[in-house]
């Protein structure tokens, strides 16, 4: 077989795009190989050889829908380069060759899938008008090749020794295998080679195929004890952490830190209460809000438990915005909140059902339901506790960390050291909404107050 470089190949070897690199929200990229070429040329000048022509190489990243997820920096690309001579001479009855080079790389991912196919639904390499047609080489070497077929071989550095494959149709693509991933990153580059073997009776002309290199790579998706902030929490990230981890993220909004904790209802909550002061305007991209809602300034007992006369009742009514705190005791016992404070003016005073829609909460998390999926009566029963003296005494130990922090009432704080009551998202009647009580003999799920009591708030982030 002679193989030869020449300066001005019959067809030239064209790079459109050589690597794609994911964007934050795309898993997928795909490239394109066209092979224009394998041209049995029966000219008289050169009646006895075949011309192997140059492959059209060109590259087009795939626009295939994928699903939002979160990851740091991650990032993919595929580089396909020729490593085989432009223009291939060679005689009928032999074997001709051409061979690229294929590297991948990726960072900061969990899985990765390298796969090649044909285009369509057809793998054989055609002529233009039809006519001929090279079928799969069906796994042979090139000795074992019958005339007029073809094939590919992944990862064989000696093209002439190697088996080569029929190349898969579209939707049934062949994995290419490489390098594991190593803390969350692989690095490898192979040889993807072609065979191709044509007889004396296939017709001449320009025969092409296309082939698809996919790279499906699946990011990896931080556990919370690798997130900084609340507001980098999300579904994904709850799910990826286990049960029993913890962590102490900030609130960008006030630079407050908070012990989270996965607990066995599968969803991730804080297990110290809410400190978020008024004055502030919660905005959607760092609070679980859809509209901007700026709180109203709380009302600061400095070392008293005096809110102010006409405070928190029915004075100033179900609708009142207001939030309450000790200075020398909002540490451990957080800011004290009106249900139109905790869900951020979502909580219409003319609602009687259903859950608000916002809270006050960091964004990626939100105020407990009365029921279901991130409810107080779900997180009990995965707890495995009952409303008696042993389940509040687990409540209240240092895994959970339920604080008797009492109420803010008629202007006044009460029931400090007997009492802890957290705010739910759900509505009741008459100017009423729900909330989960704590008392050191026993615990309510689901008792129902009056709106504008000062409660204390817990944000849940649901995992599952």
């Amino acid at each position: 077989m002679l193989i030869k470089n020449h300066s001005k190949p019959n067809f030239a070897w064209k790079k459109r795009q050589d690597s794609a690199i994911i964007p934050l929200l795309s898993i997928m990229t795909l490239f394109l190989l066209g092979f224009n070429g394998f041209s049995p040329n029966r000219s008289e000048a050169s009646a006895n050889s075949a011309d192997l022509e140059g492959f059209s190489y060109e590259s087009a990243a795939d626009d295939a829908e994928s699903t939002p997820v979160t990851f740091r920096d991650a990032s993919a690309s595929l580089i396909v380069s020729m490593s085989s001579p432009e223009l291939v001479l060679v005689s009928p009855g032999e074997v001709a060759y051409r061979k690229y080079k294929v590297e991948v790389m990726a960072t900061n991912i969990e899985a990765y899938t390298l796969s090649i196919a044909s285009v369509n639904s057809s793998a054989n390499l055609s002529s233009e008008d039809g006519a001929g047609q090279l079928t799969g080489a069906n796994n042979k070497t090139p000795a074992e090749m019958s005339d007029n077929t073809w094939g590919y071989n992944w990862g064989s550095i000696n093209s002439e020794a190697a088996t080569y494959a029929t190349l898969p149709t579209h939707g049934n693509g062949a994995i290419l295998s490489g390098s594991a991933v190593q803390n969350n990153a692989v690095s490898f580059s192979k040889d993807l080679s072609f065979a191709a073997k044509f007889g004396r009776d296939i017709p001449p002309g320009n025969y092409h195929g296309e082939v698809a290199l996919s790279l499906v790579v699946t990011p990896r998706v931080l556990p919370f004890a690798d997130i900084t902030e609340m507001q980098q929490m999300t579904a994904q990230i709850c799910a990826n952490t286990k049960i029993g981890d913890t962590a102490v993220l900030i609130d960008s909004r006030d630079n407050n830190p908070y012990n989270v904790r996965k607990h066995e209802d599968g969803n991730c909550w804080m297990t110290q209460n809410l400190r978020l002061k008024g004055g502030k305007t919660l905005i959607p991209a760092t609070s679980d809000v859809s509209d901007n809602y700026t709180l109203a300034t709380s009302i600061n007992g400095g070392t008293t438990d005096n809110a102010g006369d006409n405070t928190f009742s029915a004075t100033t009514g179900g609708g009142a915005d207001q939030s309450f705190y000790r200075t020398d005791t909002v540490e451990g016992n957080g800011v004290y909140y009106s249900w139109t404070a905790a869900t951020a003016g979502t909580g219409e005073i003319s609602m009687t059902s259903g859950d608000a829609s916002g809270s006050i909460c960091p964004k990626g998390w939100k105020l407990p339901p009365n029921s279901g999926n991130g409810s107080y009566a779900n997180l009990t029963k995965a707890i495995g506790v009952s409303a008696n003296r042993a389940g509040s005494e687990k409540l209240q130990s240092s895994t959970y960390d339920f604080h008797m922090s009492g109420l803010v009432l008629n202007g006044g704080l009460y029931n400090v050291g007997s009492y802890g009551y957290f705010w739910l998202r759900t509505a009741g009647v008459q100017e009423q909404s729900y909330h989960f009580t704590l008392h050191s003999t026993t615990f309510y799920l689901n008792d129902l107050y009056q709106r504008y009591r000062g409660y204390s708030v817990r944000c849940v982030a649901v995992g599952n």
